[in-house]
């Protein structure tokens, strides 16, 4: 797992979301992920020194471990598949950890607000696939109904 903390918020080019920065201070990358613009927001303000009116789930786990003498500890995030998880991990009140899963984005958004660590697990990487058996059958039927017949005719009978 590879510590990170975000350092900034970016423009997406969908409106409806943001580009959230994250930096990893040990090997000098930024990671970018995309949440949706709430979200975004929220970590916009938070990193600005102005705390944010909303309030998320993990703001409610959080209230709800600290009665319980738990502390929420870290956020750890992965991408798998094109989509974003996410995971929170707390220490109930004798030291064991407990760990739930979470919404990507609330999690992002705690981890400001909260000075949480955050971390991101970066799957192994794996072999490219070998062969076409992972296209799924019905592109497959759509591809073997294309004619290509005189394709190539229409090319050699443009002008020089």
């Amino acid at each position: 797992m590879t510590l990170v903390e975000i350092s900034a918020v970016k423009p997406c080019e969908c409106p409806a979301h943001a580009r959230i920065e994250l930096h990893d201070r040990e090997h000098n990358r930024k990671l970018r992920v995309r949440v949706h613009a709430p979200a975004g927001e929220a970590i916009a303000a938070e990193l600005a020194g102005v705390p944010s009116a909303r309030s998320g789930a993990l703001d409610l786990l959080h209230d709800a471990l600290a009665a319980v003498d738990a502390t929420l500890e870290s956020i750890t995030i992965w991408h798998a598949d094109g989509s974003l998880f996410a995971r929170a991990c707390a220490l109930d009140a004798v030291g064991q950890p407990r760990q739930f899963d979470v919404e990507p984005c609330e999690a992002l958004v705690a981890a400001c607000r909260l000075k949480l660590a955050l971390f991101v697990d970066e799957p192994e990487p794996r072999a490219p696939a070998a062969s076409c058996d992972a296209v799924p059958e019905v592109y497959r039927a759509f591809v073997d109904t294309l004619d290509f017949d005189g394709v190539g005719e229409h090319r050699a009978a443009e002008p020089s």
